[in-house]
């Protein structure tokens, strides 16, 4: 996938088109703040990046979408996105249209799809297969599904990564993206297959049936036992239980399997039982005893109860009397009764009449001879009952001993029962043992089932070995490698003497000599580090067009002369004749390994720099696609004055 047109909409629907050749080098050229450095910004936010990193200013004051005309394999796409309004900093606006010829005159009416939709849709047209990173055992991050997003990592290099010494790839320097790179990077390098998830969901269903087999045959071998072992046992439980009088000793499984079989055959006797007794008739009148015992029981309770509490009333009534008499006096006053009988003083109220207390002494008198004459009477009745109670008790006793007689003259017949009962209890477990011998048996269904299944998945893990991936991962790199230690010694980088590698723990490159390994923060000068990073991604996208791998066949690099020539004097062409030959000769010794990297990529590569420099050579010229200077800019001068 390559880029033929860069488009900006105005508010007013004018159109500005910025021309790119396919598998070609594209150079725009330019002063300061006209626009190049936004170029990767508009690419990578109509290619679907969430937010919108175009600077505040002209671009984002004039434009209302941003739009690639972009080619794959002979069709042509559009894609595009509604510039942010005011300080929103992204929209979900966005439109996609296949199949055209060329790109739309006007802007979109309205959109007809999200960023999301633009991002999946070619992650799809790329050929990008439904292919998942699945951290190795015992990491704690997520899995990670493949798409474009990622495989943009390796599409761009700002200025302010173009000549990192910490960074090799786009947005590398970001919380998390360092690991996305090195998740996703295998997979781009073809050392995870293009139906890598496709195998692991299909492992995935292999083992679950396998251990669902596993398991249903454990529990069939944990029923049967130990062969040996379960079937003696079953044979001294069918001696114990009556059911064989044997005495010869089998010895080996088949014989014991034989034995059993026989066993299974057997049928034990009926045994009915019928009782010729009154059995439930005494437990009957035992209930009845009991229930009656227990009447007896509770009037002798309430009887007891009302003879104590008599006994106490009277005690007390034979008290008050005595007292009353001891008295006397009542029966020697006159009766006045307005008069105190003591003091003789006047009474606001009258007293009782003396015949009216002589009266209730009368009656207290009565109710005590009547409460003495009851208690004999009551003493009586408990006696009665108490006796009632022993012979219900005696007899209780006897209907038991009964009972007991005929549970002894039943136990005979109760034995026979529960012998019948074990040996249907025994036959049935000898019936099931067979069952589970035929069941577990070297050749049954349930063993052929587990052997196949686990045929299956042992299959299916041999095409996921890691060890094959970490091997095929490490045949790539070493190519790559080898590219990147060639074109270090052809561009004079220092250290070019000694092998450079890609190093996948750090995403970034590695270089050996003598003394052992160093990193990219230790190369030295801006030259060298632009010279690596070039070499780097250069060697990378050789591999990945040469084997045919789904990513977007470009690369932007922004600003590449920066470590030759500060941005504020390379204003017009004509400053550089300023600048020391040597330092001219040697940034188009580094645009001239642009060009010979891509012509040797047989126009499936395509690559936009953006930059201040510019040069008469015919190279660089023939390259040159627009200057932007005096009032030429990304964005027109008119549309400024509008």
């Amino acid at each position: 996938m390559q880029i033929e047109e860069i488009i900006i909409f105005n508010k007013s629907g004018k159109k500005r088109t910025l021309s790119l050749q396919k598998g070609k080098v594209n150079i725009i050229t330019g002063k300061s703040r006209t626009g190049k450095s936004a170029i990767i910004d508009i690419i990578e936010y109509c290619l679907g990046r969430s937010s919108c990193k175009i600077k505040k200013g002209v671009i984002r004051e004039t434009a209302s979408w941003y739009g690639l005309l972009l080619e794959h394999k002979g069709e042509k796409i559009y894609v595009a996105r509604q510039n942010p309004p005011g300080t929103q900093k992204s929209t979900d606006f966005a439109f996609i249209q296949k199949g055209i010829t060329k790109s739309p005159d006007s802007p979109p009416k309205e959109p007809n799809t999200t960023r999301k939709g633009i991002s999946d849709a070619l992650t799809d047209v790329l050929g990008m297969s439904a292919n998942t990173n699945f951290p190795l055992e015992g990491e704690t991050r997520n899995p990670l599904s493949v798409n474009l997003k990622h495989a943009l990592f390796l599409c761009f290099q700002k200025q302010t990564e173009i000549a990192s010494d910490e960074v090799m790839f786009h947005r590398q320097s970001e919380i998390h993206r360092t690991q996305d790179i090195k998740d996703t990077l295998p997979y781009f390098l073809g050392a995870v297959k293009e139906n890598d998830l496709a195998l692991r969901q299909a492992l995935e269903k292999a083992e679950r049936e396998l251990r669902l087999s596993e398991i249903s045959l454990k529990e069939a071998e944990l029923l049967k036992g130990n062969e040996l072992v379960q079937a003696g046992n079953l044979i001294e439980e069918s001696k114990d239980s009556g059911l064989i009088t044997i005495d010869k000793i089998a010895e080996s499984q088949d014989e014991k399997v034989r034995l059993l079989k026989k066993i299974s055959k057997l049928k034990p006797e009926n045994i009915s039982l019928k009782f010729d007794d009154n059995l439930e008739k005494i437990q009957e009148d035992i209930m009845e005893i009991e229930k009656q015992i227990g009447i007896k029981h509770n009037e002798i309770k309430a009887s007891e109860k009302f003879a104590n509490e008599l006994k106490g009333y009277s005690g007390i009534m034979d008290l008050q009397k005595n007292k009353l008499d001891s008295i006397g006096l009542f029966e020697h006053l006159e009766q006045n009764e307005s008069k105190c009988p003591y003091c003789s003083n006047h009474l606001k109220k009258t007293i009782p009449s003396l015949s009216s207390m002589r009266k209730t002494l009368k009656l207290i008198e009565k109710n005590l001879e009547n409460s003495t004459k009851d208690q004999p009477k009551l003493r009586d009745r408990i006696f009665k009952l108490e006796k009632e109670k022993q012979e219900l008790e005696i007899k209780l006793n006897q209907k038991r001993s009964d009972v007991e007689t005929l549970f002894k003259s039943r136990q005979p017949l109760l034995d026979k029962r529960d012998k019948q009962l074990r040996q249907v209890q025994v036959l049935a477990r000898v019936e099931f043992w067979l069952e589970n011998v035929r069941l577990t048996d070297e050749t049954s269904v349930l063993r052929k089932d587990v052997l196949s299944k686990k045929k299956i998945a042992d299959t299916l893990r041999d095409e996921l070995n890691d060890e094959k991936k970490k091997n095929k991962l490490a045949s790539a790199l070493n190519r790559i490698s080898q590219n990147m230690t060639k074109w270090a010694k052809e561009l004079g980088l220092e250290h070019s003497e000694f092998p450079v590698r890609f190093y996948m723990p750090l995403a970034n490159i590695m270089i050996d000599d003598d003394k052992g390994a160093f990193s990219l923060d230790e190369v030295g000068s801006g030259e060298n580090l632009l010279g690596y990073h070039l070499v780097t991604h250069f060697a990378l996208h050789d591999y990945l067009v040469n084997n045919n791998r789904p990513t977007p066949g470009f690369l932007i690099l922004d600003q590449p002369s920066q470590v030759y020539f500060p941005k504020d004097k390379t204003q017009i062409k004509e400053d550089m004749k300023q600048y020391l030959d040597e330092d001219r000769e040697q940034i188009l010794k580094f645009f001239n390994f642009i060009f010979k990297r891509v012509k040797q990529l047989s126009g499936n590569f395509q690559v936009i720099v953006t930059d201040h420099a510019e040069f008469d050579d015919p190279q660089f010229q023939s390259a040159l696609r627009e200057i932007w200077r005096g009032k030429k800019a990304l964005i027109p001068y008119d549309w400024i004055e509008n």
